[in-house]
């Protein structure tokens, strides 16, 4: 405070000098009178001591540090570190919800989506910055309802599992109220859609996982429709997204359960064998660009899947690799058992244990991405199948 006061005595006394300094000369020049000398060299001394007297009273800033340090805490039950920038890199490790990351600014920015962990060995890992907050999760808070989750604001749902029976035709429309739909999208014009929400419309839904029943389909706009042929329960993730990256996600189920008049119908019963599947070859050839003779539009792929299996059926999917949707124009042969749809191969009364099946897809893709395939083998079991197109 007091080198304060002392620094504004000597500005204002410099200020009335130099004011003083300059009347005075104009006093001399207007009666014609000579400045001396000795006058000049006064005036020149207190000006020059003056100012050397304020740049020694200046303090210097303290020296700038290379970065400041931002903390960020994990917002999910647990985030994944991989040991690249990239989600097809593999896991190195996990974090826990509420892990608390500090970063230097510089280190956090130098990647758009990825934020660069160092490891006590000094082992390198990235953390997606989309699991990223800079606010711990509340501990009071309940963890999103049926395995929910959100990115650039879009909610979906919340819906309960679905039910419906084998033989019956079944419709449900995701997106509310169905006046939204248009066309292959849901929410198409602004403000129509009440159920997905947020982001930026229109949306269009994917399953990102799991299985449908045999039968049943999911279209972009929403519309879950069709016969299931069995009876069992399916598990998928389902997501709305937007054209700017935003997804809404929720876990669901569909209880398929079986008709009355199969409950009380003794079926032909079929020899069991332990269920079984081998995939023999996985191929992808590249058939050309979606945009022909245009070399910065998706290039289309046809992949073809060949293999064995066993027991009582078989059911296939095929999607684009980070949530890019299911594959498209799918063709499926059982050689000894009957396609019952695009989806599934089932053992029928009378045919053999075993059968050997193709399946065949289209997909559009760049070159960084690839495709997800996987059989199910029965109600539950299943392999999957990472198909990279080089």
């Amino acid at each position: 405070m007091q080198s304060t006061i002392s620094f504004l005595i000597v500005v204002l006394g410099y200020l009335a000098f130099g004011i003083w300094a300059i009347i005075w000369i104009s006093r001399k020049k207007k009666v014609g009178e000579k400045i001396s000398l000795r006058a000049k060299i006064i005036i020149a001394v207190i000006f020059f001591s003056s100012s050397s007297v304020l740049i020694s009273m200046i303090e210097p800033s303290p020296p700038a540090t290379p970065s400041e340090f931002v903390t960020y805490y994990v917002k999910p039950d647990v985030a994944n570190v991989r040991e690249c920038p990239s989600t097809s890199c593999k896991t190195l490790s996990t974090f826990p919800q509420n892990t608390e990351l500090t970063f230097p600014g510089d280190l956090f920015d130098k990647y758009p989506d990825w934020a660069e962990v160092t490891f006590p060995d000094g082992k390198l890992g990235y953390v997606s910055k989309t699991v990223l907050s800079e606010d711990a999760v509340s501990a009071g808070l309940p963890p999103p309802a049926r395995g929910s989750s959100s990115v650039g604001g879009i909610a979906i749902g919340p819906w309960v599992n679905i039910q419906t029976t084998v033989g019956q035709s079944y419709e449900f429309h995701f997106c509310e109220p169905p006046a939204a739909i248009s066309g292959a999208t849901c929410g198409g014009l602004a403000d129509t859609a009440t159920n997905p929400t947020g982001g930026r419309p229109p949306y269009s839904f994917v399953k990102k996982s799991g299985f449908l029943p045999p039968g049943i389909t999911l279209e972009l706009n929403g519309t879950l429709s069709g016969t299931p042929t069995q009876a069992g329960t399916y598990n998928f993730r389902l997501c709305a997204k937007d054209l700017y990256g935003g997804e809404g996600c929720q876990n669901l189920a569909v209880v398929v359960n079986k008709s009355e008049a199969s409950a009380t119908t003794i079926p032909t019963p079929i020899t069991e064998n332990a269920g079984f599947v081998k995939i023999e070859s996985a191929t992808c050839q590249a058939l050309g660009y979606s945009v022909p003779d245009n070399p910065n539009s998706w290039i289309v792929y046809l992949i073809t899947v060949t293999g064995t299996g066993g027991g009582s059926s078989l059911g296939f999917f095929c999607d684009h690799r980070y949530g890019g949707g299911p594959c498209h124009n799918q063709s499926l042969t059982c050689d000894s058992w009957t396609v019952k749809h695009v989806g599934s191969c089932v053992r029928e009364t009378g045919q053999s244990e075993t059968t050997e099946w193709t399946y065949q897809a289209r997909g559009f893709i760049n070159l960084e991405m690839g495709f997800n395939f996987g059989v199910q083998i029965g109600y539950e079991d299943e392999i999957r199948r990472n198909i990279s197109c080089n």
